[in-house]
């Protein structure tokens, strides 16, 4: 949220609007939306806490079709692209104070990449208290550390969905082992690395993503509406649940939808392409996963004791 949000965001918007009073409208109401989905994000956390987070909320509410299309997205671009432009984000504030080349700058950024998967290899222990340390050194050095911060947390975070849909048996098999020592995703991890390394060489994540930020709200606002079908499915009594509910995740949806419409509607031949995109996993998933599915009880009893170290 710093490094990509505070940061990048605020000059557009204040360009596009060109008023301070709506710029600071826009951003209360943005920010509202952000509470309700965190809190409505919570109680699917406290219900399902598996490693997977969107994918296992999405499994369990609507099926595999939708868990994998989501994993689909994920996988192909968006966590990868997001990982590349926030590396080179990195190694291009780092250029400009070293004078790197155009071509140590891709190198400091795949070095990056490749420092935070180890990192996230050797534990989520590690890993998080990485993410405390950085989180205070944000304070000082925010132009760097800021980015460096959220790259490490995607870094964390992405992985764990492909893990899951591997344990599921609609990725490769492979993927689903942890490591014999640590406990993590190794796997996972280093795929999520390579192919973020792939779109730093190529320099065109930027364009790739912006065909996916339409679809990938659409799934956010398919997490949230999760919560009423869970609660309607399973009524027992929870760790957690949301605060105001049902307003909460009624807020976040009207909002979301208002979102929906004004990205449509700004770029239509994105958004259609996007959606197009992620609509091509489901022949993949029917012609090579379909079949191999385990339910969630299946895995659940014999690797869940590995959730604690993912």
């Amino acid at each position: 949220m710093i490094a990509v949000g505070i940061f990048l965001t605020p000059a557009g918007m204040a360009k596009s609007l060109g008023s301070p009073l709506w710029l600071l409208i826009i951003w209360l109401v943005m920010g509202t939306m952000a509470l309700s989905g965190a809190l409505c994000y919570g109680e699917l956390a406290a219900r399902f806490p598996h490693a997977g987070g969107g994918y296992v909320y999405l499994r369990e509410a609507y099926g595999p079709v939708v868990a994998f299309l989501y994993g689909w997205k994920c996988l192909l671009v968006m966590d990868p692209g997001i990982t590349a432009a926030l590396a080179t984000g990195l190694a291009s504030y780092a250029g400009y104070s070293l004078q790197l080349s155009p071509l140590g700058v891709k190198t400091a950024a795949i070095a990056a990449i490749a420092l935070l998967a180890a990192i996230n290899i050797f534990g989520v222990r590690f890993g998080a208290g990485l993410m405390r340390w950085l989180t205070l050194l944000k304070l000082g050095a925010l132009i760097f550390i800021s980015v460096l911060g959220s790259l490490a947390g995607l870094m964390m975070a992405a992985p764990r969905v492909y893990f899951a849909m591997a344990r599921d048996g609609v990725f490769l098999r492979g993927v689903a082992r942890a490591h014999s020592r640590f406990g993590t995703p190794a796997r996972a991890i280093i795929l999520q690395a390579t192919l973020a390394s792939l779109f730093v060489l190529l320099g065109t994540f930027n364009q790739i993503v912006s065909f996916f930020i339409f679809v990938t709200v659409i799934f956010i606002a398919l997490t949230v509406a999760a919560i009423f079908i869970l609660r309607r499915r399973h009524s027992g009594d929870l760790k957690y649940s949301a605060p105001g509910y049902p307003v909460t995740p009624i807020i976040f949806l009207v909002l979301v939808s208002v979102l929906l419409l004004l990205l449509g509607g700004h770029n239509p031949v994105q958004a259609l392409l996007g959606v197009v995109a992620v609509a091509l996993g489901a022949p993949v998933y029917y012609l090579l996963f379909r079949h191999s599915f385990k339910k969630e009880e299946v895995w659940n009893h014999d690797l869940d004791s590995n959730d604690s170290a993912l």
